[in-house]
């Protein structure tokens, strides 16, 4: 545990196991299967242990690879707990300095993999249009539109600022907001 004036930190990739992250980076990196990069043969032998990740070579074109091999991850040599949980921590939006003391990893580093894997998923999101009418959002920010801004219609005037009238609002003299 590590103390930075009024936050502590948790060096909590020392507490995971690597060989249970081994498995959960080649079901999610590799869709379940880990299959060579060169001929996209499934069938490998173990060849030997590299830097906490196993490396195999294919039975088939004997190319020689290991699960980071064609990923975001293919040039840095950190554990598997620590790569799964820096996966888990950018999708919580955790800031790149913090993640950095927690994972033992130098910020620069770290800022060059969130790219990259931030990258890989705006490449991989899908384009079509999503069907049906109705969606579901977790967090939602509307927009009231510019303060100053005159409305155009007369019957919908625009909010008051907070704080102008006495009292509390009520049920009765709140408006929802307007569907332009």
């Amino acid at each position: 545990m590590c103390y930075h004036g009024d936050i502590i930190d948790f060096p909590i990739g020392e507490l995971l196991d690597d060989s249970i992250c081994t498995i959960w980076l080649e079901r999610y990196l590799h869709l379940g299967e880990c299959r060579c990069p060169r001929c996209g043969s499934p069938k490998r032998r173990l060849f030997r242990e590299q830097q906490y990740f196993p490396a195999y070579r294919c039975r088939a074109c004997d190319g020689y690879y290991t699960l980071r091999t064609g990923t975001v991850f293919e040039k840095t040599r950190q554990r598997p707990a620590t790569l799964v949980l820096l996966l888990r921590e950018i999708a919580k939006g955790e800031p790149t300095a913090r993640l950095a003391r927690e994972l033992g990893v130098s910020r620069k580093q770290l800022h060059t993999l969130r790219q990259r894997i931030q990258a890989n998923v705006n490449a991989t999101a899908p384009l079509e249009v999503m069907a049906g009418s109705a969606f579901e959002a977790d967090e939602l920010y509307q927009n009231a539109g510019e303060k100053s801004t005159p409305h155009r219609n007369p019957a919908d005037p625009p909010r008051r600022c907070a704080n102008q009238r006495k009292g509390h609002g009520t049920y009765a003299n709140d408006r929802p907001p307007s569907s332009v």
